[in-house]
């Protein structure tokens, strides 16, 4: 259930002022974040206990018959004996990851609860109703850890989800991951802060990283403190030929809302950018000319993304869901 210990990596938004600051000690959200480095704490040492134990059963040496010589029946039960024990390592590790799945589900139930108190009711047209919490586990450094707390919510046909939070925890947890990464430092501001591919690897639960390639200019609805789109797909090996997903952000009502759907159809691929994809995801000789010939290719379709087929189709899918949002 818990891969080995590593990072990842995500993309969408516009400029947003006049959030709530950081939650402050006494409130609902500070009484949450507590709760959850403590349940981190918790189900981390368990881990660190399981991974402590030996990968195997240590072998013992067996002491020498009292002949001399080891007849075939002293080596069959010797075996048999080893086997045993093996059999019965075996099974402890086994419990003892049991034991730590089982804890981690528990504080997570927990923590959810406290997340649902402080979201508070959320009913968007078309997405279930009562959310889950946004995080996939409590394993401090493991893949998939530090998601962005909040409740997701699924929308009826699977395709689409919304984290939902409140903009004092949007704070918070921006705050806590500000240099999560090196050489890729998130700004405090929600509304700067959600324009950043590295906001949407930390904040969604992916194993990919997330390549925004264009904004999308939609209506915001009157009260919107923040409105930012972006058409966007996943990638684990370089940048990717075409755009398949959105990735929504808004900020109203002292609530953030991130969005992701794939339930459009794919824009592109481009023809007029194809020499510069090839670039893009061949070998180059170091790291800063990757960026450079990537950062060339997201431009040429940026600019003639709006000419393609489905590009129309998308501003309306995402669209919609703003609405919802505004609407609930």
């Amino acid at each position: 259930m818990f891969p080995m210990r590593t990072t990842v990596f995500a993309a969408v938004v516009v400029l947003g002022f006049g959030l709530p600051s950081i939650v402050s000690a006494e409130t609902p959200e500070q009484r949450y974040f507590d709760a959850r480095d403590a349940a981190i704490a918790k189900v981390t040492a368990a881990m660190d206990a399981y991974i402590a134990m030996p990968a195997e059963a240590p072998r013992e040496i067996p002491a020498a018959p009292a002949k001399g010589k080891a007849t075939a029946q002293d080596k069959a039960k010797t075996a048999a004996l080893e086997r045993s024990k093996a059999a019965a390592f075996d099974k402890a590790k086994a419990a003892a990851l049991e034991k730590v799945t089982a804890l981690d589900k528990a504080e997570r139930g927990k923590l959810e609860a406290e997340m649902r108190e402080i979201v508070g009711p959320m009913p968007i047209a078309g997405f279930d109703k009562d959310g889950k919490l946004n995080l996939d586990h409590l394993i401090k450094n493991d893949q998939g850890f530090g998601t962005l707390d909040g409740l997701t919510f699924t929308s009826t046909d699977k395709k689409a989800s919304i984290i939902v939070t409140t903009t004092g925890v949007f704070r918070r947890w921006l705050a806590d991951h500000k240099d999560w990464w090196k050489n890729a430092s998130l700004p405090q501001q929600p509304g700067r802060a959600v324009q950043q591919n590295a906001f949407y690897t930390q904040a969604l639960v992916t194993d990919s990283a997330i390549v925004g390639f264009t904004e999308l200019h939609v209506r915001k609805p009157l009260g919107s403190v923040f409105v930012y789109v972006m058409l966007g797909s996943r990638s684990q090996d370089g940048v990717p030929r075409e755009a398949n997903e959105l990735l929504v952000a808004v900020g109203r009502g002292g609530h953030v809302f991130i969005a992701q759907s794939r339930s459009i159809a794919a824009v592109g691929p481009i023809a007029r950018c194809d020499l510069m994809w090839k670039d893009a995801t061949g070998p180059q000789p170091d790291e800063k000319t990757r960026k450079i010939v990537e950062t060339r290719y997201l431009k040429c379709f940026s600019g003639w993304a709006r000419y393609q087929p489905n590009y129309s189709e998308a501003v309306r899918a995402a669209q919609q869901i703003i609405d919802a949002i505004a609407a609930r």
